[in-house]
């Protein structure tokens, strides 16, 4: 290597190998014994063990002793009533699990920011149940005076103005229409950052 990686890419969640070259003898160590994941039978960095280093690998640590307690993600939640949540949230990624016994459907996102993270997941949400929901509807816009979200046809449907915005009222409207313009563009744009599906 020229240069060691810095920590952005360090911490891409991509799989890195470092190798210190100094000399042709480096080179032709490392062609005759090669070298693997596992350290201790790494003959090459047995040589001298501070000329590889791997990241982004399971390596020893099958157990996942070092695993921080504090990790910072989004969460999604989907309920069978077809209510969501999208809330930021922490903990131990080795102890992942489902936030409610009653949710039918989480998603985790890996990152503090929820930016974009609903819109994405919502859809997904859709696509993997088909419960409708207000939020996925045409007519569900933003509200006139920019707080917050509406029906536009709430004075036709005869429901208040304002309410919560993860409304399961879609699944009796009759003027519900799915909104697979909007669908079709998040989901193709793709998930804002990594996630998993509890």
């Amino acid at each position: 290597m020229t240069h060691a990686s810095d920590e952005a890419k360090l911490h891409s969640g991509n799989k890195i190998i470092e190798i210190l070259i100094e000399d042709e003898d480096d080179i032709s160590n490392l062609i005759k014994n090669g070298f693997i994941e596992k350290m201790s039978f790494n003959m090459y960095s047995e040589q001298d063990p501070s000329k590889i280093n791997f990241y982004g690998f399971k390596m020893e640590d099958y157990n996942n002793h070092a695993i921080n307690s504090n990790i910072e993600f989004v969460r999604y939640v989907l309920y069978q009533s077809g209510k969501t949540r999208c809330y930021q949230d922490g903990g131990n990624c080795k102890e992942a699990r489902k936030s409610s016994p009653h949710s039918l459907f989480e998603m985790r996102f890996h990152t503090p920011v929820s930016f974009e993270i609903y819109d994405y997941a919502k859809y997904v949400g859709f696509q993997k149940y088909g419960i409708l929901n207000c939020c996925v509807c045409r007519n569900y816009v933003d509200s006139y005076n920019g707080f917050g979200k509406i029906c536009r046809l709430y004075k036709h449907l005869q429901i208040p103005q304002y309410e919560t915005l993860d409304t399961s009222r879609a699944k009796s409207c009759r003027c519900f229409m799915l909104d697979k313009e909007d669908m079709e563009q998040k989901l193709k744009n793709g998930a804002p950052a990594h996630y998993d599906i509890l």
